[in-house]
């Protein structure tokens, strides 16, 4: 059985899009998804949402947020461990959340 040279190139770039995305990758898609979640004038606009290993414990996000934040970390861990790949660290207490420059921070 022979496939043209467009049905291998077809079949590498189903098997790339299905492909476990990389740390660096999830990190970066996670930052973007935060980025537009975590406007605030003031501290008590912002709220923890969990993430996770490899996204850190948790981030500063507006309060209506974070339950999609949470959703979209844990999707991008199922995805990041899919490809059997893992890792764990321990939380260190939880920091003060601030509002700096209009955003949502955890910690001085």
């Amino acid at each position: 059985m022979t496939f043209a040279p467009r049905t291998w190139l077809l079949a590498v770039a189903i098997l790339s899009a299905c492909a476990p995305a990389s740390e660096e990758e999830i990190e970066a898609e996670f930052d973007d998804f935060v980025a537009g979640r975590n406007q605030c004038e003031v501290a008590s606009e912002c709220e923890l949402a969990p993430a996770g290993c490899p996204l850190g414990c948790f981030v500063a996000v507006r309060r209506e947020h974070v339950d999609a934040v949470s959703e979209k970390a844990q999707e991008l861990i199922a995805d990041y461990q899919s490809g059997g790949r893992s890792c764990a660290y321990r939380c260190a207490a939880v920091p003060p959340l601030e509002c700096r420059m209009e955003r949502c921070f955890a910690g001085p």
